[in-house]
């Protein structure tokens, strides 16, 4: 007995079925149908995922978190891909997550530009007893107050500063000749008006 789709002599009993076709045809019937079927009941489907996935959150984050981790560069190109075929989705979530695009922004800025984590940064902060490592005056953990310093030739962090004591070493570093000519004019103009017959204009 032959299968009356493809013609294939049916002669095994595990491709014999009901239907009358062999196995192969069958599945493609199957795969056929199914996707109508899916197409059909889509927001059924989707419901029921989305159901699923409320009842096992825990469940699914983790197995989110284990892909993410082991194929880095698939995620970062679906990434791209979302946010270039969805401008306008890409720019509600941004704005309705200020503090997490932040943090985001950050932790990218410190791993391209110093080569440290967050965990590093924060270890570093509390070393300094979360303090200027000049002026020794408190700063906050993050924001513009809080400024870390490094070697721009051999691109290695020193430690952490304040904005004041951050600009002085910037200066310092870079215009070295700078600084004594500033010194020599500030102690030059204090000798003339210290002269009594002088006034300041």
């Amino acid at each position: 007995m032959n299968c009356p789709k493809c013609g294939v002599e049916r002669t095994e009993i595990g491709r014999i079925h009901r239907d009358g076709l062999c196995s192969s045809c069958r599945a493609g019937r199957i795969k056929k149908y199914g996707k109508i079927w899916r197409a059909h009941n889509r927001e059924w489907l989707l419901e029921e995922k989305r159901q699923d996935y409320r009842e096992n959150k825990t469940k699914y984050n983790a197995l989110g978190r284990l892909w993410r981790k082991a194929n880095p560069e698939r995620k970062r190109e679906l990434n791209r891909r979302h946010k270039r075929l969805n401008p306008q989705s890409a720019y509600r979530w941004d704005r309705a997550n200020p503090k997490r695009i932040k943090r985001i922004k950050d932790k990218y800025h410190l791993r391209i530009k110093y080569g440290l984590t967050t965990a590093e940064r924060d270890a570093m902060y509390q070393m300094q007893n979360q303090c200027c490592a000049i002026c020794k005056k408190a700063i906050p953990p993050s924001g513009n107050h809080n400024h870390i310093d490094h070697d721009h030739e051999l691109n290695k962090v020193r430690s952490i500063l304040c904005a004041r004591c951050n600009h002085i070493v910037g200066i310092l570093e870079n215009f070295p000749d700078l600084v004594a000519a500033a010194q020599k004019y500030i102690t030059d103009w204090k000798e003339v008006l210290s002269e009594p017959s002088i006034v300041a204009t």
